[in-house]
């Protein structure tokens, strides 16, 4: 029997997401696939929903690291996906409210995923700063 493998998916809901879920998936079926989003994805093994950060803290990646590392201790490999666009007109003053929820909803998790990434794909550095 095969050994499991890992993949986190940040930003995994939508097309793009599902595509990089069903290749692995299809590819080898010992892929076990967390998707990190605003919402679920039906094709990942688990979801972790983000909510919006309305003031930084690092409470909720310490939170986030916990719950990654319920589902695995180290990803085999990281996919982040994760964007964000606000539409609508620079004259329109809701613009820069909009353009701030998009970015505490999208780069906080974005530079969450680069970071783990940069511990050869493990969180644990997050839980040792976060416990001190």
């Amino acid at each position: 029997m095969e050994s499991l493998k890992y993949l986190l998916v940040i930003g995994g809901h939508g097309a793009l997401g599902d595509a990089i879920i069903e290749a692995f998936k299809n590819e080898d079926s010992s892929w076990q696939i967390c998707v990190l989003d605003l919402q679920i994805s039906e094709k990942a093994d688990k979801n972790i929903i983000i909510e919006k950060i309305e003031k930084f803290s690092e409470e909720p990646l310490a939170n986030l690291c916990k719950e990654l590392q319920s589902f695995s201790k180290k990803f085999d490999a990281i996919f982040n996906v994760a964007r964000g666009y606000v539409r609508g007109s620079i004259r329109d003053p809701k613009i820069f409210l909009q353009s701030d929820e998009m970015f505490s909803k999208n780069y906080y998790f974005s530079l969450l995923g680069n970071n783990i990434n940069y511990d050869k794909y493990s969180c644990s550095h997050f839980s040792q700063i976060y416990e001190e």
